[in-house]
């Protein structure tokens, strides 16, 4: 059985790296990041045998960021949470992302909330968490 989890992620950035201005990054953010930015965070997979090969359910939860001085500023998390979401959740076969070993049949948007978080110097972080559910096929 092959793990799927870090292709997705390439792919994920692959996608978003042309259509963002602001930074995507795998897992954790650099030391000297300021929001904006985009980080790719915890993902879940599980598989189920089908014929000679296994399928995967994977979802992934992509973290977007923005920091702004003593008012809640969500214009900036809710435009770049909708380039993602546009370029990512498709029924077009054609339009999902590429995932060495693996064929994607799709993705779906799972749940999107946010929130905002202090930042402790009197502004505050608001957070836009985006979940999706990608369906893979073994090849």
């Amino acid at each position: 059985m092959k793990n799927p989890d870090l292709a997705i992620r390439i792919g994920v950035i692959a996608k978003l790296d042309p259509l963002l201005t602001v930074p995507v990054r795998d897992m954790e953010a650099r030391p000297d990041d300021e929001p904006p930015y985009v980080l790719l965070s915890t993902q879940t997979t599980s598989q189920e045998r089908v014929k000679s090969s296994f399928d995967h359910n994977c979802t992934l939860l992509i973290q977007v960021y923005s920091r702004a001085e003593l008012t809640v500023n969500r214009g900036t998390v809710d435009a770049i949470a909708g380039i993602i979401t546009e370029a990512l959740v498709t029924d077009d076969p054609d339009e999902l992302i590429s995932v060495s070993g693996f064929k994607v049949i799709s993705c779906i948007l799972e749940s999107m909330s946010d929130d905002t978080l202090p930042y402790g110097d009197g502004r505050l972080t608001t957070r836009k968490l985006i979940r999706l559910r990608y369906r893979l096929q073994e090849i």
